[in-house]
Order: C-alpha cells, then sequence, then structure tokens
C-alpha cells in the first residue's frame, strides 16, 4: 500500500507495507520526499500510529491509495476453507478499512480528499473463483462507498 501526501514543501510520499522493501528502499533513497514504513495494516493501533508519524512528517493527506493483494486460493466456493477466506477478507478489506478509517477524519477536517483502491478485473469481469471476484468486487464497492462521504470537487 502507499500513501500520497502533500508537505508544505511539496508532495510527501509514503509507502506502507507488511514486508521489509529492500527495492522500494532504494527507490526512496533518490527521492527526498518519498519514505517508506513496514506496518502491519491489520492491527488497529499500528494504523493509528503510523498515521500520527506521517502527519508529523508530511503534515496532510491529500490522496490514500490502497494497492492490496492476495488472493488467496482461487478454487469453486466449495473448496475455500473458513480460514482462507477469512485471510483474503482481512488482508484485502480490513486493510482498506483501517487505512480509511484514521484517513478520512484527516481529509475533512482539511477539506479535501481522494482515495483510490487497486482491484483485480475479476470484481468487474467473475472469473468463477470465488475469493478472487469476491474480494475485487467488495474492494470496488467498499471504496465508492466511503468515499461517498469526501469531497467531490
Amino acid at each position: 500500500m502507499s500513501i500520497r501526501f502533500r508537505s508544505v514543501n511539496g508532495d510527501c510520499v509514503v509507502g506502507v507495507d507488511i514486508v521489509d522493501s529492500k527495492n522500494f528502499g532504494e527507490y526512496i533513497l533518490a527521492h527526498k520526499n518519498l519514505s517508506y514504513q513496514k506496518t502491519d495494516i491489520l492491527i488497529s493501533q499500528n494504523v493509528s500510529k503510523l498515521f500520527e508519524n506521517i502527519i508529523k512528517e508530511c503534515g496532510k493527506i491529500d490522496v490514500l491509495f490502497n494497492f492490496v493483494g492476495g488472493f488467496g486460493k482461487t478454487a469453486d466456493i466449495e473448496e475455500v476453507s473458513d480460514d482462507e477466506w477469512d485471510e483474503v477478507v482481512n488482508l484485502n478489506l480490513k486493510s482498506i478499512f483501517l487505512m480509511a478509517k484514521n484517513a478520512v477524519p484527516l481529509m475533512k477536517k482539511n477539506n479535501y480528499g481522494r482515495i483510490i483502491s487497486m482491484a483485480a478485473v475479476a470484481g468487474r469481469q467473475p472469473q468463477g473463483k470465488s475469493c478472487v471476484s469476491d474480494e475485487a468486487s467488495s474492494i470496488t464497492g467498499m471504496t465508492l462507498d466511503i468515499t461517498g462521504g469526501l469531497f467531490m470537487n
């Protein structure tokens, strides 16, 4: 996941992921307004702390860009276990929920905000494999619902 912020001196971009990213780290060194934070975004307290740190660093939030990924098992619904389903829902939906829950109040405070979420094309053109199509459709619907309460200017 990554988040775009605007600081007083220009764009401030913070990349966020649950794993260390060596490739992203090299890209950060080449761009002075870009940083990276390793954070487990499935834990509410971690996300709250992340946003506190980012506001200190960047000042405000303009855009939240959700680039989640994890399809789990691509199988017929009867072949997907409860645990596999829960893993996909947590990774792809809970992460968007927690990020938006923290970003939206800050966007409203600044009277501006945009949320963009990437999802698999299977959300619009189902492939007959439960986890992929279901989570992609949910990402799109959830983002549209959340952004319906934001500014459309």
